[in-house]
């Protein structure tokens, strides 16, 4: 081994250890602050264990799923293709594992932090700020650090026993989509059925604030903040990181670029500067100071992240690609060295990240105008408010849908389909920045509610000053995690065309019947997934609506707070709906895309991917924008614009508010899951289409 080579075998691993630790001392930070009074203290542990019970639940269907699956895996690909060495069942396995750690590792975190950040806004928002931010740093810094060890790991031992094809870590990263899929999909039916119930009844009909502890529903809704935005944003976006790079080390040994292990090496040094610079981002953005203004304080961590790691990126691509030639692939043949190429499609991944979640914030911010006008459109009444809603969120596709095409235009000419996976590693190498600011939101939300529920009103001001930030912060996240599957996704089909060896895929006329299915089929998936996904979610929070109900109408004394309502109630039934409508959506992709494959064969498979991602991501960015859009024209109002809670136009807007909860919570972050679990099936059984379908 060059010497390059094996003193990065002993680096890399180190980066991903000081992650690790980094995360485990943040836990270790926010465990030491306090707690508050007895009350908060009594709610957080109902939230705990609401979650936790949740998660165990979740996890126990994933597992027997997996266990399916694993022994699948062996008896196919690897008997057959591998000789039996377990290649695809220990990355599937591993894949798996470590994506459930994660989401355990950040419900834990999340539902410590919560509490600590109500009190901790008695000292002003800038410490209840730190405290949140923290929480997702954790979760963000451990993530990073064992995806970076269990890939690099992999890797190593399947070279030291001769296998260095990094083909064989595919089943990592469907492991991660797996988790994901269900995750995201469950926890998102899980946490906006219980928002719905609880809003519905307490805010419209009942005319109590949100997060009253007389409303049943309110530990559901608190629950469901975490398994949907912590748990289900860290399966995202492990599943994200994970797949680009495995796909990221697949081509570089593609003969289309042919880089071998100074590719791999590389995508492997995107990951560790963006770890350095997350630890960098963490340390300045607990010394900058907040005032009244979180969004600017995340902002300029981000800003700095993604500085750190554009410097970062061009010595390791000097280093590891200076002696590699040039790309003269393309329509216009620039002819670029191939590190300038590589650094720059890797710059393009970072800026289109940074745009993104500023026109997310454009879109959906209350201080922005968008959010603002959709208020103002409900003061005419509920349909104007939705209408506005539904507009605006429609408009805000253009400008990620512009860059997302530019960016596949300029990193192909710059260093071909290994450019656009770097394009993704890029805007995935901010992944610590994006879990934080996410998770950041989640644990606000739940601070907030903790403020509320134990009677604790000077601190609720203080929690909604950052649940409002959070709103947007969530927002942007899931843009991130909208586009960086579309980059992947993109990426990965051009290692699904490799590996079914189909050599003439951009010379097919259109005129083919069964490209034009395969376009139509993966058309149809988003539009039929969402579905299924939104009416999980009314069938659910119908279920709630009527036991909120029930319990304001039986409950003797509940409404001027003289009896406790039984909260656990709803929590089961937001547990038994998650988890009775996660199984269809769950396994429709993996089933779809074996079909088409096997009846159809591998071109009109290829045509499906492609139809699925378009639909799929555009469709992704309408949902998260307009829900975005709708949570804070209403909390806009609930600051005491338009007349303030309880006003026409406040009501309205709780309505609009509702629509988009499933939006944005729900089947918008679902289908970027769709579209990489899709495509992760698809490149695990190219092998053998490749054999069937000469």
């Amino acid at each position: 081994m060059e010497p390059l080579f094996f003193t990065l075998n002993i680096i890399v691993p180190i980066i991903a250890v000081i992650s690790i630790i980094v995360g485990i001392l943040l836990i270790f930070k926010i465990k030491q602050m306090e707690e508050g009074s007895d009350e908060m203290k009594k709610i957080a542990k109902a939230i705990r264990e609401g979650a936790n019970a949740y998660l165990k639940r979740e996890y126990f269907y994933i597992l027997i799923i997996s266990i399916v699956l694993a022994v699948v895996f062996y008896f196919t690909l690897d008997f057959i293709f591998y000789g039996g060495i377990p290649f695809t069942l220990i990355s599937f396995v591993l894949g798996c594992g470590d994506s459930i750690l994660c989401g355990y590792i950040g419900m834990y975190i999340a539902t410590q932090a919560n509490i600590r950040t109500a009190y901790a806004t008695k000292g002003g928002i800038g410490e209840g700020l730190k405290s949140a931010f923290n929480g997702g740093a954790a979760l963000g810094s451990f993530m990073m650090g064992i995806i970076l060890l269990s890939i690099f790991g992999l890797f190593n031992i399947y070279s030291f026993i001769g296998y260095t094809d990094p083909i064989y870590l595919t089943g990592f990263g469907f492991g991660g989509s797996l988790v994901c899929i269900f995750s995201r999909v469950g926890g998102g039916i899980y946490t906006k059925s219980a928002d719905i119930g609880a809003d519905l009844v307490g805010k419209v009909e009942k005319g109590i604030p949100e997060d009253d502890p007389r409303n049943p529903g309110v530990i559901a809704d608190n629950v469901g903040d975490n398994v949907g935005d912590c748990v289900g944003m860290s399966a995202d976006l492990f599943e994200s990181l994970s797949i680009t790079l495995v796909v990221s080390m697949i081509i570089s040994f593609e003969p289309e670029i042919n880089l071998g292990l100074n590719g791999l090496y590389f995508a492997i040094l995107v990951v560790c500067a963006g770890i350095i610079s997350f630890i960098v981002a963490i340390f300045i953005t607990n010394k900058i100071s907040a005032g009244n203004n979180p969004i600017k304080a995340l902002n300029r961590g981000l800003l700095i992240s993604g500085i750190i790691s554009i410097v970062l990126f061009g010595a390791f691509a000097a280093l590891m690609l200076f002696n590699q030639g040039a790309y003269t692939g393309g329509m216009w043949h620039f002819n670029l060295p191939i590190w300038v190429g590589v650094l720059l499609s890797a710059i393009m991944g970072l800026i289109v990240a940074i745009i993104i979640a500023y026109n997310t914030q454009i879109f959906t911010s209350g201080n922005h105008k968008y959010a603002r006008e959709i208020a103002k459109a409900g003061e005419t009444g509920p349909a104007t408010n939705i209408l506005k809603g539904y507009s605006i969120g429609l408009k805000s596709i253009a400008i990620p849908g512009v860059m997302v095409a530019i960016t596949i235009i300029f990193a192909y000419e710059f260093a071909g389909i290994y450019g656009i996976a770097l394009s993704s590693l890029g805007l995935l190498s901010m992944t610590g920045m994006i879990q934080s600011i996410d998770t950041f939101g989640a644990i606000s939300d739940n601070a907030g509610g903790i403020a509320e529920m134990s009677g604790q009103d000077e601190l609720r001001k203080n929690t909604d000053v950052l649940d409002e930030a959070g709103n947007t912060t969530a927002a942007s996240a899931k843009g991130f995690a909208i586009i960086s599957s579309g980059l992947v996704a993109l990426a990965t089909v051009g290692a699904v065309i490799d590996e079914t060896n189909i050599t003439n895929f951009v010379n097919i006329a259109l005129n083919s019947p069964l490209i034009i299915a395969g376009l139509f089929i993966g058309a149809i998936i988003p539009f039929l997934f969402s579905s299924l996904l939104i009416g999980a979610v009314e069938n659910t929070a119908f279920k709630m609506i009527n036991e909120i109900r029930r319990q304001f109408k039986e409950i003797d004394g509940l409404m001027e707070g003289k009896s406790k309502p039984d909260y656990a109630k709803c929590v089961d039934i937001a547990t038994k709906g998650a988890l009775k409508n996660l199984i269809i959506p769950g396994i429709m992709g993996i089933i779809v895309s074996i079909a088409v494959g096997f009846i159809l064969g591998k071109y009109a498979l290829i045509a499906c991917l492609f139809g699925n991602i378009v639909v799929g991501l555009l469709m992704a960015i309408f949902l998260a924008n307009a829900g975005g859009a709708w949570d804070n024209a209403k909390k806009w109002i609930e600051k005491g614009n338009l007349g303030g809670k309880g006003s026409p136009a406040h009501k309205a807007a709780v309505i609009g508010d509702t629509i988009g909860d499933p939006f944005k919570d729900t089947a918008g972050p679902s289908i970027n899951s769709l579209i990489k679990v899709m495509n992760m099936i698809s490149l695990l059984i190219a092998p053998i289409l490749a054999v069937i379908f000469l």
